[in-house]
């Protein structure tokens, strides 16, 4: 018996194991993914606005990565609300 994501699954074919872990593993990112890229690309538009070169305001496409790790980092040692 195999437990995934708190459900029990018996006898999953490889296939189907495979799609299941896919499906848990993604859909924890994918929440995060598209705040972290809009709060970005905002970020990027005021400071290209604000600084006369745009090469300054390019860093600001490198903040989504290391958002989404620390915000997933954040919700995973969160305690359970009982």
């Amino acid at each position: 018996m195999i437990i995934i994501a708190h459900v029990r699954m018996k006898a999953l074919t490889k296939e189907a194991l495979r799609k299941q872990l896919e499906t848990c593993l993604g859909t924890k990112y994918c929440r995060i993914f598209f705040p972290a890229m809009a709060a970005a690309f905002m970020a990027y538009l005021l400071l290209s606005a604000l600084l006369p070169s745009d090469a300054y305001a390019l860093a600001a496409l490198t903040l989504p990565a290391p958002a989404i790790l620390f915000l997933r980092g954040r919700a995973v040692r969160r305690p359970a609300k009982t």
